[in-house]
């Protein structure tokens, strides 16, 4: 079975029928999850985060409540108990069928296209072309990961965080999404979504990152691996090539569009034998 989603839409005059998105709920064979705008990590709703545009937040919190638990006793229903989720909502609140998701995917995926759902659907100032690049990054990374099984080595971690010295007295946190060493790093690996607004600042981000990391000699400048997967649009767009460029000056980008073998190649090296 395909997953499939419901869009969750506010209609502040169901009169006008304008509705404006702000949550996803997501049908797949292993379970349903959900996201809302104004949720924390811990499925709690922060007041001062839902959207201005809600009249209510008492009764955006309570129909964000009652989804949840409505979600809880269908977790291991059909996919047709999920979709009458739908025909059960009415007034400013409504759940509507997104439809079905083209791509297989497996468990470990659920989470990343939530997340993709959510960007590219709600009513957030994500970069959708972003989100996209990130999801279609991540989904890539992760097959190279199973297939060359590099994440049975102690020593491969994922989703990493370092600090760095970048002035005297002064250490910054730095997230990178794949870590190889003992005790102290010998690569790091991160990810560099593409989009269109964020463009430069994904970028710059991780080129100051790698810059950090490699003049205060935690690694060298050739084990500090940048990850991207442009589309062939992408890669006809000056700007964008002039960042990649940039990112190369401080770090070893491996073009998962074209180069997908050489990190295979990497992540297989790594990998423990026998």
């Amino acid at each position: 079975m395909k997953p499939r989603y419901l869009i969750a839409k506010y209609i502040p005059e169901p009169i006008r029928n304008e509705p404006r998105n702000f949550g996803v709920l997501l049908w797949t064979q292993w379970g349903i999850v959900a996201r809302f705008l104004g949720e924390k990590k811990n499925e709690t709703i922060d007041s001062r985060s839902i959207p201005g545009w809600v009249s209510s937040k008492v009764s955006y919190k309570e129909w964000v409540y009652y989804w949840r638990k409505t979600i809880t006793t269908l977790s291991n229903s059909e996919v047709s108990q999920f979709l009458r989720l739908s025909v059960a909502s009415t007034g400013n609140y409504i759940l509507c069928d997104g439809g079905e998701v083209i791509q297989t995917i497996i468990e470990s995926d659920v989470e990343d296209l939530l997340t993709f759902l959510f960007e590219t659907l709600v009513d957030t100032e994500i970069d959708t072309v972003a989100a996209n690049n990130s999801y279609e990054l991540k989904r890539t990374c992760d097959i190279i990961i199973r297939k060359t099984k590099v994440s049975d080595n102690p020593l491969f971690k994922m989703d990493q965080s370092i600090y760095c010295p970048i002035a005297s007295d002064v250490n910054e946190l730095f997230h990178f999404d794949y870590y190889y060493g003992n005790g102290e790093p010998d690569k790091l690996y991160k990810r560099v979504p593409l989009g269109v607004r964020h463009i430069d600042r994904n970028v710059d981000s991780a080129a100051w990152q790698f810059d950090k990391v490699t003049s205060k000699g935690i690694i060298s400048k050739d084990n500090g691996v940048a990850l991207i997967k442009p589309t062939e649009e992408q890669m006809r767009d000056e700007e964008i090539l002039k960042s990649i460029s940039v990112l190369g000056t401080v770090a070893r980008v491996i073009n998962l569009t074209r180069e997908e073998i050489s990190l295979e190649r990497e992540f297989d090296s790594m990998a423990i034998v026998g």
